[in-house]
């Protein structure tokens, strides 16, 4: 499950202790995505479910996708130890820096890439994304600052590729996200929307659904997730539209449809280490705790670099008031994410333990 890194950076992150603001947004620009959800993965797929980049680096788009970053890591190897580097190599690279919360090391290598070819317009979008997360590092106050800066590449990105899912996802984002004054206008988000539709009617109807959950218009959201998951490719994108209407569920605090929904998602990628913490988050919710912590085991055991699942693991081990194993699943996300959105909030709880 993708999600868009700027979408944390204008809305000011979700809180910690907060599962329900936890969503998942409907598709990722670039590499930019993420933590968590929003760590970088790979390229969105355009209107024919598959992916338009060229060998070698669509296998390293799927390779992102299924979360095998030490496999990708090692088929960028040759390809960064050329010289100069292709475009493309500085893009997934920069990506896998940000995955590791290297986010100037990122912005150094989308800049090196930018310099060698200026009309990339994925480079444009992850590097809009990124100093949009290095900004946030310094405070809302300066994130706010760098809204023109990450919306100027961002609409740089769709000025060099009118095609681009990618850069008008991002564009989206950004335009709904953001206060009026710095830019943001949902009129300007929907005419994005209805573009994305015409390029990717999957991915147009999930920018809809967030539109319209946006504007508390939930039947109207409702919606455009079944159209979006009608006008899937394939099951990992069912999967992404069962995923978004499962959150928006349970932002809605019906947990019952989210759990729902999101048991839906996993039976359709039962591989994909995003949907058991997202059941669990839900889980947590309505008070299921022992089954929040057999989803997030669960999903640690597709990814055990999975940082947010450690964190959620962390919370139910505490509700339980098992202290020591709360503390080592916080530490444990520390260890993975050390300056993650949920950093200071978790180094307080493990003092407060």
């Amino acid at each position: 499950m993708i999600a868009l890194v700027c979408t944390l950076i204008i809305a000011g992150a979700p809180a910690a202790s907060s599962t329900a603001a936890a969503s998942t947004p409907a598709a990722a620009p670039a590499l930019v995505a993420s933590p968590a959800p929003a760590a970088p993965a790979a390229a969105a797929k355009p209107a024919t479910g598959k992916s338009t980049l060229p060998p070698p680096y669509d296998h390293l788009e799927l390779l992102i996708r299924k979360h095998k970053l030490d496999e990708a890591q090692g088929e960028l190897k040759p390809l960064l130890e050329k010289k100069p580097p292709e475009p493309l190599a500085l893009y997934f690279a920069g990506a896998l820096k940000l995955n590791g919360r290297d986010v100037d090391g990122a912005i150094a290598l989308f800049d090196q890439g930018l310099a060698l070819d200026d009309k990339n317009a994925l480079l444009h979008v992850a590097h809009g994304g990124a100093v949009a997360m290095q900004a946030m590092r310094s405070g809302m106050l300066k994130a706010m600052g760098k809204i023109g800066d990450v919306k100027s590449e961002f609409e740089r990105a769709v000025e060099l590729d009118p095609r681009s899912v990618e850069a008008r996802t991002a564009l989206f984002q950004l335009l709904l996200m953001a206060p009026g004054i710095l830019g943001g206008s949902t009129d300007k988000a929907r005419l994005q929307a209805i573009e994305v539709s015409r390029l990717d009617p999957h991915a147009g109807a999930l920018l809809h659904a967030e539109l319209f959950e946006n504007q508390d218009e939930h039947e109207k959201a409702d919606g455009y997730v079944q159209k979006a998951f009608d006008n899937a490719h394939d099951d990992e994108e069912r999967a992404e539209a069962r995923a978004q209407g499962g959150m928006m569920k349970l932002q809605r605090k019906d947990f019952d449809g989210a759990i729902a929904a999101l048991t839906q998602a996993i039976a359709l990628q039962p591989l994909d280490a995003d949907g058991p913490d997202l059941l669990a988050r839900a889980q947590l919710e309505k008070g299921l705790v022992d089954e929040a912590i057999a989803s997030e085991k669960r999903s640690l055991a597709l990814d055990p670099r999975h940082a947010p699942a450690f964190f959620f693991l962390g919370e139910a081990y505490a509700k339980k008031g098992l202290k020591s194993e709360a503390k080592a699943a916080y530490q444990q996300y520390l260890t993975l994410a050390p300056e993650g959105m949920r950093a200071d909030k978790v180094k307080e709880k493990i003092a407060a333990l």
